[in-house]
């Protein structure tokens, strides 16, 4: 089988597999007394931040596996109660 790449394959972008996601925990709707954050989305897409790093695997909401965090590492975002505009699940993060 011959290619345009002198006999070899292409370097494919190293990013993070498709399956690789970290499912946030699911948690009840925050009390007003509860220090956190909530942050509740307003318009279309579920995604709060969306960092540089695409090696990252997305952090997903637990409920329904809509993307919330992208390009960020654990660690980066916490104390922050994200609230899935797809499903309504409140999640917490890592």
């Amino acid at each position: 089988m011959a290619s345009d790449y002198g006999g070899r394959m292409p370097n494919k972008k190293k990013g993070p597999s498709r399956a690789r996601k970290i499912r946030l925990t699911v948690i009840p709707k925050p009390e007003p007394e509860d220090k956190r954050s909530v942050l509740l989305g307003s318009g279309e897409g579920t995604v709060y931040f969306n960092g540089p790093d695409f090696r990252q695997p997305p952090m997903v909401c637990g409920a329904c596996g809509a993307h919330l965090i992208e390009g960020m590492r654990r660690g980066q975002i916490d104390s922050v109660v994200l609230y899935c505009n797809a499903c309504g699940a409140y999640n917490d993060t890592p």
